[in-house]
């Protein structure tokens, strides 16, 4: 009996001695040295589980204890909430991520409550976009990534970002509005000498855009006649394809095909006499 007391006390002693078991209050190396509704933070302190202490997620550069307390694709590194290290150095955020403005985000996303989501409706005036097509119609996306009201649509030539900010029949290509590539072909027999252009291939055979007007090429013109808009007293001071408007004795494009060259040589006739 004597016997049994002893090493009865000789274990307790040891359990006691135990650095296994001595953990001070309010400290903790694992999770499992905390109470259940609590777990071990990263500076070895027990803390309540948050489903417990009712607080709100925390968003990036905030505080934390584990990672569950930061919304989403964010961690918690020391205790504050951080972007996973796999994702700090992208260049842009994607759908669900954090972000502080429109261009954190991928193309196609808009930044709302520090979020990078899709655009659900068409944006109104002055809300965040990044095409044409994410606003109201009559709204076109601009140059600050804010749906606002176009104070003309876009002509030929003008800057654009997407072709709902150009005028009817045009489309945005490389920032600027274009005649589409399908109708070029078709538009040189609307492009003759003196009528608008963007490029030379808007223009009739033979004819050059300059100054976003169709003329002849340089090297086709003659120095002793006048070009579009230049002085003149009689047609043949003109190029070929130009008239002389007797109102302002300058070579124009003929409006009125009505007026024949009878009319005119008639008229240039008299001039001469």
């Amino acid at each position: 009996m004597k016997t049994t007391f002893v090493v009865s006390a000789m274990l307790a002693g040891l359990a006691m001695a135990s650095p296994a078991q001595q953990h001070p209050k309010g400290t903790c190396q694992v999770n499992a040295d905390c109470k259940p509704n609590e777990h071990c933070n990263q500076a070895g302190s027990c803390v309540l589980n948050k489903v417990t202490r009712n607080a709100p997620l925390a968003k990036l550069n905030q505080a934390c204890h584990i990672n569950e307390d930061c919304v989403k694709d964010l961690l918690c590194v020391k205790d504050i909430c951080s972007p996973a290290k796999d994702k700090r150095d992208a260049p842009l955020a994607h759908l669900n991520q954090a972000c502080k403005a429109n261009g954190d985000c991928v193309k196609g996303l808009v930044c709302e409550k520090d979020t990078c989501i899709a655009p659900k409706e068409k944006r109104d005036l002055d809300q965040p976009c990044h095409i044409a097509g994410d606003c109201v119609k009559g709204l076109v996306c601009g140059q600050d990534d804010t749906c606002i009201a176009p104070k003309d649509k876009r002509e030929l030539g003008q800057h654009c970002k997407a072709s709902g900010d150009c005028v009817k029949d045009l489309v945005c290509e490389k920032d600027t509005c274009l005649v589409p590539k399908n109708k070029r072909s078709d538009s040189k027999a609307d492009s003759p000498l003196g009528q608008p252009c963007h490029s030379t291939g808007d223009c009739e055979e033979g004819l050059a855009c300059e100054k976003d007007t169709c003329i002849a090429p340089k090297d086709k013109r003659s120095n002793s006649k006048s070009q579009i808009d230049q002085p003149c007293k009689v047609n043949g001071d003109c190029v070929k394809g130009l008239t002389c408007n007797p109102d302002n004795n300058t070579c124009v494009a003929p409006k009125d095909q009505k007026r024949g060259d009878v009319s005119f040589s008639l008229y240039s006739n008299s001039r001469l006499n």
